[in-house]
């Protein structure tokens, strides 16, 4: 009964052992097309829209042994069709001929402007890194292997960072695009956005601050002087929110807090309690309790701007 099971197993794995000789000789069968990126300029990073619109030039080199050292007029089929993955509005500028060298090694190359479209991750806005890719991927009946090009590629030498943002090349990779059909091999360049934070924290951290430090004013006016507190208090409550009105423009609405939101709302936090501090002074003094009402103020002077230091230690650092 033992060998029966013998010629059963063999018929069950020959099914897989065909599909493996059949994805050698895929493989085998495929022709390399080098790919090379290099990115000359970035012309706008939309927070609100979550788009990056970049100029870069684009080349591919594959072997054509049939066409060696000539040069022939460009047409679609001639070329290798590669998709670029989240890339809209394209426009694409190229010479009108194919070059093909004396050891049958085909050059095309082009200047594209195009808008990626990228899922920015806003939670440390405006301290916030964003890494995206540009993945490129082979569409059509010959078989090619994406190989970056290793000269050809990341930033240009003479690229100027955008005005808000530092960016740098992380290298290259090969990844697999999922979907509802078979996963398609792609070839993935790199980058990261680092946002330059130095004009949000003097157009928007310091002047939140400096709010803050006015609402504690009333700890310093004496607490007979009600309307003066009040005054004080609810200038500094409007001021904030007119301000964070004003600065919720800059990223979209998001379903998430950013570091920004929790600043904005523990100064909002902060600015409240020093408003609920004055009238709870100035309820003690006119009920005669003025000893009890200099001590809440003298208190608040110190647990207020310690308050202030450790939330932002741990927010931030």
């Amino acid at each position: 009964m033992k060998k029966c099971y013998f010629p059963l197993l063999i018929l069950l794995l020959l099914p897989a052992a065909g599909y493996a000789f059949q994805g050698e000789l895929a493989e085998k069968d495929s022709v390399d097309l080098i790919i090379g990126l290099t990115v000359l300029d970035i012309i706008d990073v939309d927070d609100t829209e979550e788009t990056i619109t970049l100029e870069f030039l684009f080349s591919m080199q594959w072997p054509s042994d049939s066409l060696k050292g000539r040069e022939i007029p460009y047409s679609e089929d001639r070329v290798p069709r590669i998709e670029m993955q989240y890339m809209t509005d394209i426009q694409s500028f190229f010479e009108k001929r194919i070059r093909i060298d004396e050891s049958g090694i085909a050059r095309f190359n082009q200047r594209i402007i195009g808008t990626l479209r990228h899922q920015f991750d806003f939670t440390r806005f405006p301290f916030d890194v964003q890494r995206w890719k540009m993945a490129f991927f082979h569409i059509g009946d010959q078989s090619y292997r994406l190989i970056p090009d290793t000269v050809f590629m990341g930033l240009h030498e003479d690229f100027i960072d955008p005005p808000t943002w530092q960016t740098r090349f992380e290298g290259v990779g090969n990844t697999k695009l999922r979907g509802p059909g078979p996963d398609l091999k792609a070839l993935s360049y790199h980058f990261r956005l680092r946002r330059n934070s130095v004009y949000y924290l003097w157009k928007v951290l310091v002047p939140v601050g400096l709010i803050v430090l006015m609402s504690w004013g009333v700890f310093w006016i004496r607490p007979e002087e009600i309307s003066a507190q009040l005054t004080v208090s609810v200038t500094a409550i409007l001021t904030l929110v007119a301000f964070q009105f004003s600065v919720s423009q800059l990223v979209p609405p998001l379903s998430y807090l950013t570091l920004l939101d929790k600043f904005s709302i523990g100064a909002d936090f902060l600015v409240f309690l020093a408003f609920l501090e004055s009238l709870v002074s100035s309820f003690q003094a006119q009920a005669g309790r003025h000893q009890l009402s200099a001590r809440i103020d003298r208190i608040s002077r110190w647990v207020f701007p310690a308050a202030f230091i450790l939330f932002i230690l741990v927010l931030f650092v």
